[in-house]
């Protein structure tokens, strides 16, 4: 075998080890690139008027990169940051200058990606309201500590920077790495754990959509941020910005809206640079622009969070349905265990006696072929017979993810009988249907629209154990509630419910039964709810016993009928 070849091995594994080593060098020549070029676009900003140090993107790439690379990486991400940061600022700081600033930068950058990975922890996706106040909170705290020992403070408040006060000094350097922070790294994180095909999963819709929303937020970008001055002097326009930026935050999750926020931020520092946009007419312009970034940015990170993780929780308690009413279904199936072996017999009994038959025919030498065919057709028909239990009762146990299709509302109901005849005769309860024919299509999943409807018939012939035989009757009718919705309505003269808390049958473990683990109707309940049906229970006014009432939506569009 080729697995068992050493040289083959060792061949595979070492080209695998100069694959992996190819791609550790790519990412590092990338966050390099990325670094000097961030140190560039903070050297070039230049405000309107003058103001530099607007932001420093490359603190903001450091943190990213050291969030999204293992620990072992970390010595030499620091080692390749520390080369681009002297070749891209060589020309600018003295020696001793940028080794401060190496330091006091690269320990910042390592404070805040130790204390992400530690509170919020990897992969950091934001998807969680509590992460991205976490990450706010961090964002908003480390910045003031760095301002404090970044030599631009120092300096000016020994008395050697003659261009800032020392409060100036620490604004500008605790609002300049804020803001990266904000709107540059967690677009950098986010994109990052974007799969190459991750666009093939999604649907053709919902990617024009993802592209209607990134365009109106590219569009209201530049008729806010780069207006001349015949606009820019009304600051209203900062307002076209929120409703493409919530659109995103809703629709396109915390990647969405990360990647609007960066492409805002670009957008205004353009507009700023080229003296274009409501900030530049203004006093303090530049801090005004650092402070929108400020403001805008946690608020749509945590409405994008929030309702990504109620989704997370809502697809969480869907999957937890379906497996609690799976293991209804095989306990379900576990109770009919009984009428399976009562529904085979009969048939499979009828194929065995006709066997024989033929059998002692040919012995006897009689070979008429209408005898025969008789005796076959027999056997066909009875085969078919037991097919048909097993079809039901597998149909009714089959685990499936939910599925919503138009259905036909009658060979349901007729299916939930004929799986619940047994449990009926052995109650001594007298079934009476009352199903209309043509019936239009129901939506919903039908193998979980017949697990309602036998737990219901199964609930009311227990209901009725202790009446006398001559009371037990169980009516199923099927009937139009109102325009646009069916009502499956199960009738029973059983005991009732508790006077006045008739809702409470529905509640999880509520039973009546010694046996009981009080979850079929709160399950069938969540089933219905789950569909946008209805399921509600009430005494009957006329008799005793109660009524189980479920109300389906119609398909009104014009689809085949499942």
């Amino acid at each position: 075998m080729i697995l068992d070849n050493p040289t083959l091995n060792a061949a595979d594994l070492a080209t695998s080890r100069i694959g992996s080593a190819a791609r550790s060098a790519m990412w590092m020549l990338l966050m390099a690139l990325a670094y000097a070029l961030g140190a560039y676009l903070s050297r070039a900003v230049v405000f309107g008027d003058g103001y530099r140090g607007l932001l420093w993107v490359s603190n903001a790439v450091l943190v990213a990169a050291l969030i999204l690379a293992p620990r072992r990486s970390w010595p030499l991400l620091l080692a390749v940051a520390a080369v681009a940061h002297v070749l891209s600022m060589s020309g600018y700081n003295t020696a001793w200058k940028m080794a401060w600033q190496i330091a006091v930068f690269f320990s910042f950058a390592l404070g805040v990606a130790d204390a992400m990975r530690r509170w919020i922890g990897v992969p950091m996706r934001l998807e969680r309201g509590r992460d991205v106040l976490v990450y706010a909170g961090i964002a908003l705290a480390f910045p003031n500590l760095l301002a404090l020992v970044s030599p631009a403070f120092v300096l000016s408040s020994i008395g050697l920077e003659r261009y800032f006060s020392p409060g100036i000094a620490f604004l500008r350097l605790a609002v300049a790495n804020m803001t990266p922070l904000l709107v540059v790294t967690p677009a950098i994180v986010l994109c990052a754990h974007l799969r190459p095909g991750a666009l093939n999963g999604i649907s053709r819709r919902r990617q024009i959509e993802a592209a209607v929303v990134i365009g109106s937020v590219v569009i209201a970008s530049v008729v806010a941020f780069t207006a001349g001055p015949e606009l820019a002097q009304f600051p209203w326009l900062l307002l076209l910005t929120f409703p493409p930026l919530i659109w995103a935050a809703v629709r396109l999750g915390p990647s969405g809206a990360s990647a609007s926020l960066f492409c805002i931020a670009a957008f205004s520092i353009c507009g700023a640079t080229w003296r274009l946009g409501p900030f530049v007419g203004i006093p303090d312009g530049a801090l005004s622009l650092q402070i929108y970034w400020i403001v805008i940015a946690p608020p749509v990170m945590l409405l994008a969070a929030t309702i990504r993780e109620r989704e997370t929780a809502e697809a969480s308690l869907h999957d937890q349905r379906s497996q609690l009413a799976q293991m209804m279904r095989m306990a379900t199936a576990g109770e009919f265990s009984t009428e399976l072996a009562h529904e085979l017999r009969q048939p499979m009994q009828s194929i065995l006696a006709n066997a024989q038959a033929g059998l002692k025919l040919l012995e006897n030498g009689a070979t008429e072929a209408p005898w025969l065919r008789e005796i076959l057709e027999d056997i066909v028909s009875q085969d078919q017979q037991a097919s048909k239990v097993v079809a039901r009762l597998r149909a009714a146990v089959q685990p499936s993810p939910s599925k919503l299709e138009p259905i036909a509302l009658e060979p349901v109901v007729r299916d939930a009988l004929a799986l619940t005849r047994h449990t009926a005769e052995h109650a001594c309860v007298e079934v009476q249907a009352q199903i209309p024919p043509m019936l239009p299509p129901v939506r919903a999943d039908r193998v979980q629209l017949l697990q309602v409807l036998v737990n219901l018939v199964v609930n009311s012939c227990e209901s009725m154990t202790r009446m006398s035989s001559a009371d037990r009757v169980l009516e199923l009718r099927v009937d139009q509630a109102e325009p646009g919705r069916l009502e499956v309505s199960v009738a029973d003269s059983g005991v009732g419910l508790p006077a006045g808390e008739q809702d409470q049958v529905f509640e999880p473990f509520f039973t009546t039964k010694n046996a009981g683990l009080g979850l079929g109707l709160s399950i069938s309940r969540s089933i219905a709810m789950a569909h946008g049906d209805r399921l509600w229970a009430e005494n009957n006014e006329c008799r005793r016993g109660a009524t189980f009432h479920l109300e389906l939506p119609v398909e009104l569009a014009k689809s085949a009928i499942a």
